[in-house]
């Protein structure tokens, strides 16, 4: 029990430290010994994950919250080397939000505020305590206008910082505070997330994509549908003609075709996004041009479009996924 409580109290620590440190830069040792610490204080045993029974709202379920995720090629201009915000296409985006009026969580990446930074310090090899600093700077930055210009359109949202709510071990999440996210669905919020850097159990700190965590939370929540709002009209075939739908028998036979970013791009650009949704079990998954009009509110009103992709992989590759998810029922009574 005393070992449990000293784990979840650095984990709060670790995070704490962080956002003290992006505020003070003078708490640098102290903040790479609490983080080292949390690298050692992970949990033993590692066990699979089942939802918790849903806290929706009573005329609601969990199958019933969508969960969309933008990424940085459509709400940034990936192709700059400093932070540039697509302002107009937010805009739109944020107005076809607003306007939908049932439960969905907002996930989106960071572009060119993110990922040019994240090369520059190598953080996917080892972890770099001003590179992560000046990452989630930047990608915070971005984020604060997202929520603002959602805002703004009459979208009600509530912001919640993946640093606070989220752990990983070894680059892939091994906790998400969902009982935060729950009720803030349950008071009619519209939470939104980020991909950024958390603290890792493993690697000190990891920069975590959006497209984990909009999988992870869709697994979680029981989501019966994701979507994917991207620069392009779907996945492309070797002719460049949209696939209509892809399933794990026929990703093995177009994987070749299907690419990364075109610009700098640390989470695997439309090849991740593919992967990580053929480890889902019952969700649909849509990639889809989030800049075409219209186009996020067909995929919130349940109808086809972009590319949709239907699981499968293997049972092995399935359990070998879901192990890399731990203790999230004792974590989620925590105090992180």
């Amino acid at each position: 029990m005393y070992k449990k409580h000293n784990i979840l109290i650095t984990t709060t620590l670790a995070a704490t430290l962080f956002i003290s440190q992006i505020i003070n830069t003078g708490i640098k040792k102290t903040f790479l010994t609490c983080f080292k610490k949390l690298a050692k204080a992970q949990p033993s045993t590692v066990t699979n994950i089942t939802s918790d029974s849903c806290l929706l709202v009573k005329q609601k379920n969990c199958q019933q919250v969508k969960i969309i995720k933008f990424g940085g090629s459509i709400i940034t201009d990936k192709g700059a080397t400093t932070g540039l915000a697509q302002i107009k296409i937010i805009k739109q985006i944020a107005k076809e939000i607003a306007d939908y009026k049932e439960l969905v969580i907002v996930t989106h990446g960071t572009g060119s505020f993110g990922h040019p930074l994240y090369k520059k310090y190598n953080l996917a090899e080892k972890f770099n305590l001003k590179g992560a600093i000046k990452t989630y700077r930047a990608e915070k930055k971005l984020n604060k206008l997202f929520i603002e210009i959602l805002k703004n359109a009459g979208a009600n949202v509530l912001p919640i910082n993946p640093l606070f709510n989220i752990a990983c071990k070894d680059d892939r999440i091994a906790y998400i505070r969902v009982k935060s996210i729950k009720k803030a669905l349950d008071n009619g919020y519209i939470p939104v997330l980020f991909g950024t850097m958390v603290p890792d159990f493993k690697k000190i700190g990891s920069g975590l994509s959006s497209d984990q965590i909009t999988t992870y939370l869709a697994k979680e929540l029981g989501a019966t549908e994701i979507g994917f709002g991207s620069s392009e009209d779907g996945v492309y075939d070797e002719e460049k003609v949209v696939i209509e739908e892809i399933n794990g028998k026929s990703f093995d036979e177009i994987e070749k075709y299907v690419g990364g970013s075109v610009h700098t791009d640390c989470t695997g650009g439309m090849l991740g996004k593919v992967k990580e949704t053929l480890l889902l079990e019952d969700t649909n998954s849509y990639i889809f041009n989030a800049g075409e009009p219209g186009n996020v509110t067909k995929f919130l009103e349940g109808n086809h479009v972009g590319t949709k992709i239907t699981q499968k992989l293997s049972n092995s590759e399935q359990e070998i996924e879901k192990s890399n998810f731990f203790i999230q029922r004792e974590f989620d009574n925590s105090i992180f």
